[in-house]
């Protein structure tokens, strides 16, 4: 299977700060241990909307009130399904 990708081994190999920078995302700033800024998706929240915390592997929007890990974030920024923000990752 060509296509097959296995999430929990991307997930192991792969963290958020290198999807923020394959996805172009590069207005976060450092708050400690976490970035946050506006949101990328909804353009929402000022400079406390969208927060990444890259020990936890994860983002949330305070707007939407949705967060979650690294395929997630590309699936929502690039609007695609989870397979192929995979891939793409």
């Amino acid at each position: 299977m060509a296509n097959f990708v296995d999430f929990q081994e991307l997930k192991a190999k792969v963290n958020i700060v290198q999807v923020l920078d394959m996805l172009g995302i590069k207005h976060l700033k450092s708050h400690g241990e976490i970035l946050r800024g506006q949101c990328p998706v909804c353009q929402v929240g000022g400079d406390r909307g969208f927060v990444v915390t890259p020990a936890k592997n994860s983002f949330y929007c305070f707007s939407e009130k949705k967060g979650g890990d690294i395929i997630e974030l590309a699936a929502r920024v690039l609007r695609i399904q989870h397979k192929e923000a995979a891939q793409r990752i």
